[in-house]
């Protein structure tokens, strides 16, 4: 499995046959259909070794292939317990960590036939669908089901609860221990942990 990282390794959810899987997917392999490359981009495309040797003979992946491109993509899958305990262990120790990495950014459903994408940057992966694909940019958490929300930990949401405390800490220079953020201890007891 590779980590995440801003706008390059993304995570990916993909549903088929009402089955949900997470992946950490390089942006490019999710480009589903590459017949809307030049045959130069498609050339460089498939020399690429991360990307050519996940889509030889399959230049569009839709719903008659997309069980052989999930088994080729397998090693990239991503448990949701692996993408919390990924978020945990990296709030522990904030050296190097950005939790931008971590957002889920897009979300294919092959059922439907709709991208939803909160890509953070200026990417046109709507250029890159099937014919009869929907695109949606909007935030598609809703969308999931609660056990398929890795940012949910101890009922709460990670990216919400830790954003403004990662900023405080990382100010602070302190090391951070996430569990203080989710446990049921008292506001004094917290402030105790964190001083």
């Amino acid at each position: 499995m590779i980590n995440p990282e801003y706008a390059e390794n993304i995570i990916v959810g993909i549903q088929n046959n009402n089955r949900f899987n997470w992946y950490i997917l390089n942006k490019l392999i999710c480009l589903l259909d590459l017949n809307s490359l030049n045959s130069e981009e498609f050339e460089l495309y498939m020399k690429n070794d991360f990307c050519g040797s996940f889509r030889k003979d399959l230049k569009t992946v839709d719903k008659n292939n997309i069980e052989l491109f999930l088994v080729r993509i397998k090693t990239f899958m991503a448990s949701c317990e692996n993408l919390q305990q990924m978020i945990l262990n990296g709030l522990k120790n904030l050296n190097n960590f950005e939790i931008d990495n971590f957002f889920p950014v897009l979300f294919f459903n092959f059922d439907k036939k709709i991208l939803y994408s909160q890509y953070p940057e200026y990417f046109n992966f709507e250029n890159y669908l099937p014919q009869q694909w929907s695109y949606i940019y909007d935030d598609f958490s809703d969308l999931l089901k609660t056990e398929d929300k890795y940012w949910i930990y101890k009922n709460k949401n990670i990216f919400e609860a830790s954003t403004k405390k990662i900023a405080e800490l990382k100010e602070k220079s302190k090391i951070y221990n996430p569990d203080i953020l989710f446990s049921n201890c008292s506001t004094e007891e917290k402030k105790k942990n964190l001083e």
